[in-house]
């Protein structure tokens, strides 16, 4: 009985270990030194103890989308405007969330951006975001930059990914906008794929 006792507390100890991720658990026995522990009770304790990590690897659990690349294949995913500072919503993706937790968004694509003005400089912003709204300095951010002679091509990726709190179960959506700095150079996306994953508070 000594050491059916020391697995259950043992069994305790392991699910109190991580706090961040343990829920409360309830033993509905105590023993007392000295006296017989009832197999019954015993059983009671161990199964309140199993309930607990069962449910904790369920309430653990991340749910993710995946959304389909806006590209298909080498095709283009999305063209800049020919005007400067003018957003651009490359793709999204949506998430619905059972309640408080973390929702972390990833975009993956490239871009690729030519020379028509021999000595023009070619800037790209691009920025995941709750809404549609000009990239800014801050988190998320993928920057291309490049120089060169007219009919030149450069080519970079714009991988970016940014993680979101939410306070409530819903359904949120996230989008990957970009702006290009100077008007007269033609950049294209190309790929363009968004996911989202939901991780429980």
């Amino acid at each position: 009985m000594k050491t059916t006792f020391g697995v259950l507390l043992a069994a305790a100890g392991c699910l109190y270990a991580v706090p961040a991720l343990a829920q409360t658990v309830t033993i509905p026995n105590t023993f007392v030194a000295g006296t017989p522990a009832k197999a019954a009770d015993v059983n009671a304790n161990f199964g309140a103890v199993a309930a607990a990590v069962n449910g904790l690897g369920a309430a653990i659990k991340p749910s993710a989308v995946d959304a389909t690349g806006c590209g298909s294949g080498n095709g283009i995913c999305a063209a800049m405007p020919a005007t400067a500072d003018t957003v651009q919503t490359i793709n999204q993706v949506s998430i619905t969330t059972a309640g408080s937790g973390m929702i972390l968004v990833f975009f993956t694509g490239s871009v690729e951006c030519n020379v028509s003005t021999s000595g023009t400089g070619i800037e790209v912003w691009g920025q995941i975001a709750a809404s549609v709204t000009t990239p800014t300095l801050g988190d998320g951010l993928a920057l291309f930059r490049a120089m060169g002679t007219t009919g030149l091509y450069f080519d970079s990726p714009m991988d970016a990914h940014r993680a979101f709190a939410v306070t409530a179960a819903g359904t949120y959506t996230y989008y990957y906008n970009a702006i290009k700095l100077v008007a007269a150079n033609g950049c294209n996306f190309y790929g363009g794929n968004m996911s989202a994953m939901f991780i429980p508070q």
